[in-house]
């Protein structure tokens, strides 16, 4: 670290600050749903399912640990010590790309998401739905949602298909990496490499791999071809789903419903999102009505029994 800013930073969310933070909210609360996480942006999804779970009443807390590893350490920590009645503990992480990584510590009390991050739940289609219903006024559209949804899945495809790129090169290139580097899909600013026309066509940079993974920091490193042929296979053959970084598909979604929003004024003059369209009002709305991912609320009524 390089000043006393991000020293104090650093320790605020270590897991020892996080325990001592738990052990004294606790105290002052008693009984309640007490929950810990990985980033700030994991917080505003997780209390809402566990809202949208348990008694409204119910008194919730979030503690945001740093990273996987630190949620892990938490629970561990945890696991055994013997809490007051009511007091209950819950541990969410993104899974990333634990499918093909297998050195990557998992603890049994910890839930992770079925894909790359929560962002990964957003993308299905029922949310949506849910969440176009919520942003677009309808009474005054007179766009047609079906015809609009064939176009989403079309251009969902080619975007699927380079961020499958970038991941394989990624899972190809940790195979190589010395002892103590690490290789992560950061975040990537890619609405740059991004342009959306009148008819709803996405259409991106030449060479855009290269660009994003310079941007994030992954120069395109030369790798064995046919171990990367192989993973980007294996990738398509699982889902793409959830084998892209959630953010990027926010991103995309994002993207989209600008276009909409263009072509929706050129329609109908009174056409109009109730909300400015980034990424968090994504969110929001899909947290409102969409869908409770099953293996979430399997694991939050578990922990509250």
């Amino acid at each position: 670290m390089s000043n006393l800013l991000d020293r104090l930073k650093e320790a605020r969310s270590s897991t020892v600050t996080v325990i001592d933070r738990f052990i004294r909210e606790y105290g002052r609360h008693g009984a309640g749903a007490y929950i810990f996480v990985e980033g700030k942006n994991d917080r505003l999804y997780y209390q809402s399912i566990v809202k949208r779970i348990i008694n409204k009443k119910h008194y919730i807390k979030i503690f945001v640990c740093g990273n996987r590893k630190a949620v892990i350490e938490a629970e561990k920590n945890l696991r055994d010590r013997r809490l007051p009645n009511g007091v209950k503990t819950l541990f969410f992480a993104d899974r990333d790309f634990d499918y093909n990584l297998q050195n990557e510590p998992h603890s049994r009390g910890v839930c992770y998401t079925d894909g790359y991050s929560f962002e990964n739940y957003l993308i299905d289609g029922e949310n949506m739905r849910l969440a176009w219903d919520s942003c677009v006024t309808t009474a005054t559209s007179g766009l047609d949602y079906d015809i609009l949804s064939r176009i989403f899945k079309r251009e969902y495809i080619k975007f699927a298909r380079i961020m499958i790129d970038l991941s394989a090169h990624v899972l190809a290139r940790r195979r190589y990496i010395r002892e103590g580097e690490k290789i992560v899909l950061n975040d990537a600013r890619i609405l740059r490499f991004m342009n959306i026309d009148s008819d709803l066509n996405i259409e991106y940079e030449e060479n855009i791999l290269p660009k994003i993974s310079d941007q994030i920091g992954l120069r395109m490193m030369k790798c064995d071809a046919k171990v990367f042929k192989n993973i980007k296979r294996d990738l398509r053959e699982k889902g793409s789903l959830y084998y892209i970084r959630g953010k990027y598909l926010t991103t995309f979604i994002q993207k989209f419903l600008e276009g909409v929003q263009v072509l929706g004024k050129s329609v109908d003059a009174n056409f109009a999102f109730d909300v400015q369209i980034n990424e968090r009002n994504i969110v929001n709305y899909i947290l409102m009505r969409g869908n409770i991912p099953n293996n979430l609320a399997s694991y939050v009524e578990a922990r509250l029994v």
